[in-house]
């Protein structure tokens, strides 16, 4: 009987200590689980004949970081990382799904999104958001977001 109380109470107490409290810094600042979010997509698809399925290779410093979520290429597709507090070159490299091989392969050089590139600078206690949008002529645009 006594076991079991202990038990009880034990239980009681990894229950309540599994409470998770607010995202705030000791500034007021929101605590952000990813200081850095990239969004990449095509802006100008206007037929589903063209709509590939699509993904993006991110380089954080000419180091691979990851891939973005897969979607057609008119959908966004999403890179979410944690990064050190200073300036950092980010890489994007297209993929596609290529159905007659049945895997995927990396966009030629030429049809790459130009430029492929992009710097930024991490601040801390901050967010800062990426989004790229290609267009079908090969040019990328960039807007940045830090809050």
């Amino acid at each position: 009987m006594r076991l079991k109380y202990i038990f009880i109470l034990f239980s009681i107490f990894m229950i309540s200590s599994c409470k998770t409290g607010p995202d705030i810094t000791d500034g007021g600042v929101t605590d952000y689980k990813y200081n850095f979010i990239i969004t990449a997509s095509d802006s100008d698809i206007d037929h589903p004949d063209r709509d590939r399925i699509s993904f993006y290779v991110v380089y954080i410093d000419k180091v691979e970081a990851g891939r973005t979520t897969t979607g057609l290429e008119s959908q966004d597709k999403y890179f979410e990382s944690n990064l050190t507090p200073n300036k950092h070159l980010i890489i994007l490299e297209k993929w596609i799904l290529d159905k007659s091989k049945g895997r995927y392969v990396k966009l030629n050089n030429i049809e790459q999104p130009k430029p492929n590139f992009i710097y930024i600078t991490i601040e801390k206690g901050k967010q800062t958001r990426i989004r790229m949008r290609s267009a079908n002529t090969g040019v990328a645009t960039y807007t940045s977001e830090t809050e």
